[in-house]
């Protein structure tokens, strides 16, 4: 289960644009609303109204800001009117945010916000929030206009850069995604690489030269012929000379071709010949094998199972052997991978190195099969570069370091959205309204101020940070 922030935006037409009236419709589909939920409570514990609040601050809110959800085609500042709702667990919050932000042409919009900020197992709730908003929109007659997403900042560099020759995240099958898990197993893989670099390996060879590294080397090819990456044919060779006489599909042909008196070419009958297994590797494994391929892949799927759009995830196929990088956004912050199939050593660090100064990631992950050597450790903590650096020295440690990655930058994230809903949480009762309605009296007009509204619901959600999130970044604008 991945920690996630979705959102989604919407232009508003004025028609559907009075913010307290969809939180009552949305309160009468069952979702309730913390913030004026508390505001409500404390209101009527000094006995004043939402009205005569509103009223003693002299202002109504204006369209100022949308939160902005990352990549869209509106550029945004600061919300205007904004509502968290808890998710049925308890442990992921909803939100709507209104504000306005102007388009490419310069044209200014009223816009909803509508996000989730939690468990990815509450996306069928973020799904019926957007549901019920568009029922509310529509019920007033107007328009559904959904912003349309465009490339962020952290991707466009590298989607615009004519020389370099990349793959989206996306182009991964779904056939390649199951065979880079088979391949993540090092005996099946050292046995592909060996099926691979010679083209073709005859079955009794496989014996000897698999055995020396690969436990139970048949039972090891067979796995890999049931997943499609070899196939086995059948050759004659013939006896006197060793030289391949035929290479055949089955051994039904081979039988055929024997009942048709077909003979060697020194003379001896064909099912006299030896005949030999061919284990062959397919073209989807040369493609696996070609450049760790199948590291990219299995990249690929551990980031989306953490919710992370493969769309947002670029993988840079280089000519030089064994060496992909992979670009990846998330939330807006770009991180660099470089993956090797092999041991990570100082001759990769320099590169890579050269990359993190080049590219100026945020977090820079390099991924080993073999390990990474400690002098490895030693430079970069030497250098300290102005990237984090992560190290995975082996494949049992990928899932957990992405999520630990994932989590650190939507938990960073994720508080600095929260600190665009402080403002809304914190609210002011003048006296002079208080002394109004409870004592009949005027006074002076001042403030009490309650504090900042986090019911027990939104303390018990975890983030791990709060921190706040840099200017300009994913959901927040300018």
């Amino acid at each position: 289960m991945a920690f996630v922030l979705l959102s989604k935006t919407l232009i508003l037409e004025e028609a559907a644009a009075d913010f307290r009236e969809l939180i009552a419709y949305l309160q009468s589909r069952g979702l309730t609303p913390l913030i004026s939920t508390a505001k409500a409570k404390a209101y009527e514990v000094f006995g004043v109204t939402h009205e005569q609040v509103a009223n003693a601050a002299g202002s109504g809110t204006g369209y100022t800001y949308i939160l902005g959800e990352l990549g869209t085609s509106v550029s945004t500042s600061q919300p205007s009117n904004a509502e968290l709702f808890n998710s049925k667990d308890r442990k992921s919050l909803l939100f709507v945010a209104t504000g306005s932000g102007n388009d490419p042409e310069g044209k200014s919009h009223k816009i909803l916000d509508i996000g989730l900020i939690g468990q990815s197992d509450a996306r069928p709730e973020y799904e019926s929030l957007i549901a019920h908003v568009g029922d509310f929109v529509r019920s007033k007659g107007a328009a559904l206009s959904w912003v349309t997403k465009v490339p962020t900042h952290a991707m466009s560099e590298f989607t615009q850069a004519g020389d370099v020759k990349f793959l989206a995240g996306s182009q991964i099958t779904d056939v390649e995604r199951r065979l880079s898990a088979k391949l993540e197993d090092a005996r099946l893989r050292k046995l592909a690489l060996l099926i691979k670099s010679s083209g073709g390996i005859l079955g009794s060879d496989l014996l000897r030269k698999g055995a020396a590294g690969v436990d139970d080397p048949l039972q090891a090819m067979t796995e890999l012929e049931n997943a499609g990456l070899v196939s086995t044919n059948y050759v004659v060779i013939c006896k006197r000379t060793s030289n391949q006489v035929a290479r055949l599909l089955s051994k039904d042909k081979v039988a055929e071709i024997a009942k048709l008196g077909v003979s060697c070419s020194c003379g001896n009958q064909i099912a006299n010949e030896r005949i030999e297994d061919l284990i062959v590797p397919a073209a989807i494994l040369e493609k696996m094998l070609t450049q760790s391929y199948w590291m990219s892949a299995r990249l690929v799927t551990e980031l989306e199972s953490l919710g992370v759009d493969p769309d947002k995830i670029l993988l840079n196929l280089q000519d030089s052997p064994e060496e992909i990088d992979a670009f990846v956004d998330v939330e807006d912050t770009l991180l660099m991978f470089e993956l090797k199939d092999a041991e990570f050593s100082m001759g990769h660090a320099y590169s890579f190195g050269a990359r993190i100064a080049m590219y100026k990631p945020a977090y820079a992950v390099m991924v080993s099969t073999k390990g990474i050597g400690p002098e490895v450790r030693e430079h970069f903590k030497k250098i300290k570069p102005a990237s984090e650096v992560i190290y995975v020295s082996n494949l049992a440690e990928l899932k957990q370091a992405l999520a630990d990655v994932v989590q650190k930058v939507r938990s960073t994230k994720a508080g600095g959205l929260l600190e665009n809903f402080e403002r809304f949480a914190r609210f002011e009762i003048p006296l002079n309204v208080i002394a109004e309605a409870v004592l009949g009296v005027k006074v002076e007009k001042k403030g009490l101020e309650l504090g900042s509204f986090w019911s027990d619901s939104l303390r018990s959600t975890s983030f791990k940070s709060r921190t706040k999130a840099r200017k300009g970044s994913a959901f927040y604008g300018e």
